[in-house]
């Protein structure tokens, strides 16, 4: 079954997965073809770097065992939302926050502290130029302060200096060579569950898979991860911290909410192979794995179709 054939990490698993995605994001080029040439390429490189980093910081951080569990859902859920591939100051932002989470689960370790908060500052910085909402991941940072909290005040301020030398490298930079910089703004709404009546038929089922799977891999890992004993506790509070400010900041920022959904794929993919390979049978994932590819494969030949 497909579970089992991403049970052991295979080098030719990430073939497979760098062709679905360059798919995926170029059949979604009736909606970026506005871009530029210039500016598509730049966003796919973004895109496949992403895919990468997540494989790197899962390797790095030991997050799960050696499957490709986490690479196949993050691939997965893009192709259950393509349009989350739409946006390119979204993806060029949630590159630079996934530098970001990869020197903020690797406090684990306990090394090298001050610099990791200082590289989170200067990562997170960047991200929020590209996407201003990206400044709510500032969330999870702040709670590793209570996870770690040895010198967190010193911490904290160190942080904060990451985030203003890239502040104060762009005033320079546009006092001295007179480049305008764009203005951040956020454009937000009330948290709403609006978009649920107002999408199509496609989104509602979308919405209502990633919701229910979401729900179930969650509390399968609070219970068996984060209650009891673990030494990867941590590491699955602050993912859990990511998803969970991803997902708000989906409900309050004025944007396509499939295409900021794009933040919470890291985290859940991590978490949801957590649970895959725990579990004895993998009925429940194929379950979940065949419903995503079936509806997926679905909606792309009907806009063929069309088209």
């Amino acid at each position: 079954m497909i579970t089992r054939f991403f049970k052991i990490s295979r080098p030719f698993h990430y073939i497979l997965f760098l062709l679905a995605i360059t798919f995926i994001f170029f059949n979604q080029y009736y909606v970026i073809k506005s871009l530029g040439i210039l500016k598509i390429v730049i966003t796919f490189l973004c895109l496949i770097i992403s895919l990468f980093l997540v494989v790197f910081i899962i390797t790095k951080n030991n997050l799960t065992q050696n499957n490709s569990f986490a690479a196949f859902y993050f691939c997965l859920f893009i192709f259950l939302f393509p349009s989350s591939v739409t946006n390119s100051g979204i993806i060029i932002s949630n590159m630079f926050m996934l530098l970001a989470f990869r020197r903020i689960l690797s406090l684990n370790s306990k090394s090298n502290l001050k610099k990791k908060y200082f590289d989170v500052g200067i990562w997170l910085c960047i991200a929020i130029f590209f996407f201003p909402w990206s400044g709510i991941f500032t969330a999870p940072f702040l709670i590793t302060f209570f996870l770690w909290r040895k010198d967190s005040i010193k911490h904290f301020i160190i942080l904060a200096l990451g985030l203003l030398s890239i502040v104060f490298l762009v005033i320079l930079t546009t006092i001295l060579f007179d480049i305008s910089f764009p203005e951040l703004t956020l454009d937000y709404s009330k948290i709403s569950f609006n978009f649920i009546f107002t999408a199509d038929l496609y989104l509602k089922i979308a919405f209502f898979i990633m919701f229910l799977f979401s729900g179930w891999v969650i509390s399968q890992t609070v219970s068996d991860t984060i209650i009891k004993p673990n030494p990867l506790k941590s590491s699955y509070i602050i993912l859990l911290s990511i998803f969970l400010s991803s997902v708000t900041m989906s409900l309050i920022s004025n944007i396509s909410i499939p295409q900021n959904f794009l933040f919470s794929f890291f985290p859940i993919s991590i978490i949801a192979a957590n649970f895959t390979q725990n579990q004895k049978t993998y009925w429940v994932s194929e379950f979940f794995i065949i419903t995503i590819i079936v509806l997926s494969l679905a909606k792309i030949i009907t806009n063929f179709i069309i088209d």
